[in-house]
């Protein structure tokens, strides 16, 4: 009893003082800049930096590397006290992060970061670029570059495969310009996997629903363990992948719809545009939504004269502002209903009326 007591106290400890997902995933060291035996660092070399930020590692060619928190008066961290600000003037600062466990090729990560811009420099026009690296003073294969850095903190999330195993992830600023970019909160979070979005089909046969071979193990609905599944009838389907402590999963329901396999398209031959309010547009329509639509009209010596990706536009007879003469006007019309895999072409013509 009193051992068995003991480890439970030994357990309530670790816990205590090591975070949950330390004992059971693979994380990054410090992704939100904690550890560290500073207040505030404002232009510290990359040996300053290094010093006393533990687990990551300064590299880049600026060397004006900036630990920061609200008592430096500075914003507040997105993430605990502190946050790290790289500095880009025809060099860029640069970080890496260690890890719990090197990354392993073929197996599906997603990172998760916070930034936004600096306060005091204008026109700012940076971006974050992420890459990875077997060594903790380079930056090594490229695998992300952000969006333009914003004003308010903001999270980017990127789910990679490495192409080999690396043992640090790197940072640093994309920028044609001096600027000036604060970061925080760098963690590897669970994976995503996506089915696709429920549809219907005129019949349920031989469709086939798959994700790709990043993960440990997989359990489909039919308890099958591979990478796909072929479904022949309607329902609901879903797949759970597990890696690590990691357990995903996605759910997809497929209908089978009869009115799908009658779907018609009604094309008139003739349209008056006089603004009359009747019959002054001309366009086809259908009860069953219509995907891949493009609409091209000539005129009789093959001059394109009017061209439409939108299903709801109609045609008003006119070509560049100015209104077409009465006369036939041939049409060739693009269209695939949402049960189909391959598109239809039909042509025909269409007489404007005046």
């Amino acid at each position: 009893m009193k051992n068995t007591i003991l480890g439970l106290y030994l357990l309530m400890a670790i816990l205590l003082f090591v975070p949950l997902s330390l004992l059971f995933s693979q994380q990054i060291l410090n992704g939100s800049f904690e550890m560290n035996d500073l207040d505030c660092g404002i232009n510290l070399m990359n040996s300053q930096f290094n010093t006393h930020v533990f687990n990551v590692s300064a590299f880049g060619g600026q060397s004006e590397v900036d630990l920061l928190s609200d008592s430096c008066d500075y914003d507040d961290a997105i993430d605990g006290d502190y946050f790290v600000a790289l500095y880009n003037n025809t060099f860029s600062d640069a970080i890496s992060f260690e890890l719990t466990l090197p990354l392993q090729a073929n197996r599906l990560y997603k990172l998760r970061f916070a930034r936004k811009t600096g306060s005091g420099i204008v026109n700012q026009n940076s971006k974050v670029e992420i890459g990875l690296s077997n060594s903790s003073g380079l930056f090594g294969e490229s695998i992300f570059i952000s969006p333009l850095v914003s004003t308010n903190w903001q999270y980017d999330e990127v789910q990679f495969s490495p192409s080999e195993t690396y043992e640090f992830i790197s940072v640093r600023i994309v920028s044609t310009e001096e600027t000036w970019v604060f970061l925080d909160d760098f963690s590897l979070d669970c994976p995503t996997i996506n089915l696709g979005n429920d549809t219907a089909y005129c019949v349920v046969k031989n469709i086939v629903l798959e994700v790709d071979d990043f993960f440990e193990s997989y359990q489909w609905s039919d308890l099958s363990t591979g990478t796909r599944i072929e479904v022949n009838e309607p329902g609901t389907y879903w797949v759970e992948a597990r890696d690590g402590y990691c357990t995903i999963r996605d759910t997809v329901r497929i209908d089978e719809i009869d009115f799908n396999c009658d779907c018609g398209l009604y094309i008139p031959n003739s349209f008056s545009p006089n603004n009359d309010g009747k019959n002054d547009g001309f366009h086809p329509f259908s009860p069953c939504e219509l995907l891949d639509f493009q609409l091209t009209i000539f005129d009789r010596w093959g001059q394109m004269v009017y061209r439409s990706f939108d299903v709801n536009e109609k045609w008003d007879g006119y070509r560049k502002g100015q209104p077409l003469e009465r006369g036939v006007f041939t049409y060739v019309l693009q269209y695939r209903f949402f049960y189909q895999s391959t598109a239809n072409i039909a042509y025909g013509n269409i007489a404007i009326i005046r």
